[in-house]
């Protein structure tokens, strides 16, 4: 297949007839690109474009991969909230994402941070590291920091349940430190798990962090744990996954930091208190509250 699409884009019968001459293929803004997989039927890699771009994805993916592959987008409304958080911080952001799955926020924030920003993508699988690294080379973005490494509360180790990436699954939802996936689809193969590499945010000790958005799965409570002393000395504006973690729970720990918390359906967009900064986001949306009426 990519030898025919190269053909065409050569406009030559035999494909490679301009092999001698040096000729740049600006992919991702022709129209005859849609997917590129290998030939390999076993391979799971697959390039495809995008509103935001060109990606790796694995074609067997249900979650970000199923949108890129089949809709051209992952998660728009979700996205600009991400552009404009990055927008509304001082110029020259440094920009932590937690759980950057195969980085489509990563390159959205890393665009809207600027060539003079930094974005630190963290994510604990390798299959998808690999695909996140991969992406950014593939949007010509230098201003991100790829980390293969898992975020929590402290330092150590976490298990990691080992994966068939050649089937269908939601390798987006894979929660670490479970027995049992909820919703991604598949489980440890045979039972297997990895022990990979953890750290806390404190513990980096980054002397700036101005936007930070985590969706890990669960561990959401666990990662505001173990960089409690950054939102304290820093206040970054937050956007955090509350499904998995719970509203109140998350809501107790960016309380004590001195957050406001808006909730957009499946995450909180997070404020610290007094500042005017995003304003123009939440607009006349009330904070979010517990839900203090009574039950049947």
């Amino acid at each position: 297949m990519l030898k025919k699409l190269l053909g065409r884009l050569y406009d030559s019968p035999s494909g490679f007839a301009k092999a001698a001459v040096p000729e740049f293929l600006d992919l991702a803004e022709h129209p005859l690109l849609r997917v590129i997989h290998p030939g390999d039927q076993d391979g799971y890699a697959a390039v495809v474009k995008s509103n935001q771009g060109l990606f790796i994805i694995n074609r067997y993916d249900t979650g970000v991969g199923h949108q890129l592959s089949n809709f051209g987008a992952c998660d728009p409304e979700q996205m600009e909230i991400l552009r404009q958080l990055v927008l509304a911080a001082p110029p020259d952001p440094v920009v932590l994402d937690v759980g950057a799955n195969i980085g489509v926020a990563s390159v959205v924030m890393a665009r809207a941070a600027g060539p003079g920003g930094t974005v630190h993508a963290f994510e604990a699988q390798p299959a998808m590291f690999h695909m996140l690294a991969g992406n950014l080379a593939l949007n010509s973005l230098d201003n991100v920091r790829c980390h293969l490494l898992a975020i929590g509360a402290s330092a150590g180790t976490a298990r990691l349940p080992r994966l068939n990436y050649r089937e269908f699954g939601g390798f987006g939802s894979v929660e670490l430190n479970r027995e049992t996936q909820s919703d991604a689809w598949q489980q440890a193969v045979d039972g297997v798990f990895d022990e990979i590499e953890m750290n806390s945010i404190d513990a980096m000790r980054l002397a700036r962090v101005d936007v930070m958005k985590i969706d890990v799965e669960g561990m959401e409570a666990d990662v505001l744990a173990g960089a409690r002393e950054t939102l304290l000395r820093h206040k970054p504006l937050m956007h955090i996954e509350h499904v998995k973690s719970g509203k109140q729970v998350l809501a107790d720990l960016l309380g004590e930091a001195g957050y406001r918390l808006y909730d957009t359906g499946a995450d909180f967009v997070c404020i610290p208190e007094h500042d005017a900064r995003t304003t123009h986001l939440v607009g006349a949306q009330p904070a979010w509250r517990p839900d203090t009426s009574p039950r049947d």
